[in-house]
């Protein structure tokens, strides 16, 4: 995934760790440019999701939209 500006909405995630010691596994995500929603999407490990931010060259525009 390119790091130049856009924006990443985070449809999903799985939390792992136990009750009490939750965190994010995986996080499910769609690339939005210009406002609007790309057919660029996937899903990240939470090791993974480090790595991406900590690499970002720009800033990164991240959010998470609750369905239902």
């Amino acid at each position: 995934m390119s790091t130049a500006g856009f924006t990443i909405r985070c449809v999903a995630r799985r939390m792992a760790g136990g009750q009490g010691h939750e965190h994010i596994a995986y996080l499910w995500w769609v690339k939005v440019v210009d406002g609007k929603d790309t057919s660029e999407q996937g899903y990240l490990t939470r090791e993974q999701m480090v790595a991406f931010f900590a690499e970002a060259k720009h800033p990164q525009k991240l959010y998470y939209a609750r369905v239902g």
